[in-house]
């Protein structure tokens, strides 16, 4: 698998691009602002996307939705429980942090537990991994023991700091869906470094207690 993190944005969000590393087929996941230019930057190296998928329906994990589907017509994804926050993102966005974002298109898929999202010969298993935000999702590739986890997860915190997370359903989302990942199984989060399952359970002062 070839994982290509773009950080973008007044956050430092953590786009990615990826693919079994055979075919040119690519995921885009979490489009940050400047969707034009995340997909001009996989086709300069090679790739090409061929659908969209946001973890969660945060700003900076869909600013760049519309941008990229206006440069290449791909089928956008999300998780079934963001659909209405996903409605409301644009107006919420500029209301609390003052970040401008075109309106995200509606989804022409809804990901739920255990659906699989296929790119290439990478086959994606979709976790609900809520509590950070509404109807939040992981994508987890078992064969290259990879989870891609939005900020549900990240090197040495959980990401609580957002209005109306809700932290005891956050918890339980990474006790249940994450923790029971192998620990070898590599994060990659929507912001920060990767990371490992067995290092955040051993070393995630948030996961103590």
């Amino acid at each position: 698998m070839n994982v290509i993190a773009l950080t973008r944005g007044p956050w430092r969000t953590n786009a990615y691009l990826v693919s079994d590393g055979a075919a040119p087929d690519a995921l885009l996941l979490d489009p940050v602002e400047e969707g034009e230019e995340l997909v001009a930057e996989a086709e300069r190296r090679g790739l090409r996307p061929v659908l969209i998928v946001a973890t969660h329906s945060h700003a900076d994990h869909v600013g760049g939705v519309a941008g990229a589907q206006a440069r290449l017509d791909l089928p956008f994804l999300i998780g079934a429980g963001a659909r209405d926050s996903l409605r409301a993102e644009r107006e919420r966005a500029l209301r609390e942090s003052g970040l401008r974002i075109p309106e995200p298109p509606e989804p022409d898929r809804l990901l739920r537990e255990g659906d699989i999202v296929a790119v290439g010969a990478l086959r994606f298993a979709v976790l609900d991994t809520p509590g950070h935000w509404r109807g939040d999702i992981s994508l987890h590739e078992p064969t290259a023991r990879a989870v891609f986890c939005g900020d549900t997860l990240g090197r040495g915190f959980i990401n609580n700091v957002n209005k109306g997370c809700d932290v005891p359903l956050l918890l339980q989302s990474i006790g249940t869906r994450l923790l029971t990942l192998p620990d070898s199984t590599t994060v990659y989060p929507g912001h920060g470094p990767p990371t490992t399952i067995g290092h955040e359970r051993r070393h995630n002062p948030a996961l103590r207690g």
